[in-house]
């Protein structure tokens, strides 16, 4: 993604209004004429019933400077399994002369793949979206959502730990050499520069996720208990990263909230404060209409770069 490009992710506990926060700031953006996507990485997806649009595609253009998209799980899980049994096969020749290559298909039981199907998407739309000055993300549920932040770094632990017991392998390998006086002429090892390549691609992708990769992650909430309560368990579970949260987004905020001041991580003000709508904010007209609010404006001209 080009250097310039903003990336606002929102996360927070199912039903507090991420998709509709994700929307508006999309409908915002693209109204200034800035080129934007809208992504939502939800399973379970009502990004297109906000807006009424009823599509057999994933991908619906909105408007000249609005792109919708809807990322399917099941085909970019298929499609991440497939990328890796191809590599294990190139690495591994003995697979298909012993016709090993069919025990693959254990790898779509593997915990974890679904978080890496979800950042292999994210990797594709990031790339395919380069041209664009804003990636507007609605994220999945709390769950995977951390799992999927997390995962660049865990994996980058892994594979170090991989490259280490390949060089170790490497180095015994040259060790039978020697003893057999065979002297093998010196060749990259495909494995050894795949697994750094891995690393420096995990490291890229992390990168992405900080403010200095250009990119926000914001909290929507609602201030009621399992909301506060979900949100704050996120926030704390960033401060354990090299990760920070941007701000939190207050939906539905009403005359109660002081209440949410008892916890030290609220004690900052509220990027984002919207009052719960007289209209329901379904289709392009209402979303235009309340993201044209005071409000709403401001926050919008925060997200702007400064020097337009």
């Amino acid at each position: 993604m080009k250097k310039d490009a903003r990336k606002i992710f929102y996360l927070g506990k199912g039903g507090a209004g991420k998709t509709t926060i994700a929307a508006l700031t999309a409908v915002a953006l693209s109204q200034k004429k800035y080129p934007t996507a809208l992504i939502s990485m939800d399973p379970a997806h009502n990004l297109f019933d906000i807006f009424q649009i009823q599509s057999t595609h994933t991908t619906v253009d909105l408007s000249a400077n609005l792109r919708l998209e809807e990322i399917d799980p099941a085909y970019w899980l298929k499609k991440y399994l497939k990328t890796i049994e191809e590599q294990i096969s190139r690495s591994y020749h003995y697979l298909t002369s012993l016709g090993l290559e069919k025990n693959l298909q254990i790898l779509r039981y593997a915990p974890g793949l679904e978080e890496y199907a979800l950042l292999y998407a994210y990797k594709a739309i990031s790339e395919k979206y380069a041209g664009y000055r804003y990636l507007i993300i609605d994220m999945p549920p709390t769950a995977l959502s951390l799992r999927f932040f997390a995962l660049p770094q865990l994996s980058q632990i892994w594979l170090e730990q991989l490259v280490k017991m390949r060089k170790t392998i490497l180095e015994k390998a040259k060790i039978i050499e020697n003893i057999h006086q065979k002297r093998a002429d010196e060749v990259p090892d495909r494995i050894l520069k795949k697994l750094n390549s891995l690393i420096e691609e995990n490291k890229k992708i992390y990168s992405q996720f900080s403010p200095e990769g250009n990119s926000s992650l914001y909290i929507v909430m609602n201030n009621d208990k399992l909301s506060v309560e979900e949100s704050v368990d996120i926030f704390e579970k960033f401060q354990t990263s090299a990760l920070t949260i941007s701000g939190f987004i207050l939906n539905k905020a009403g005359s109660a909230d002081e209440w949410l001041m008892t916890h030290k991580v609220f004690r900052q003000p509220f990027i984002l404060k919207l009052h719960e709508s007289s209209k329901t904010l379904i289709g392009l007209e209402m979303l235009s209409e309340f993201s044209s609010g005071t409000a709403f404006q401001t926050y919008i001209s925060d997200l702007m770069p400064k020097n337009e």
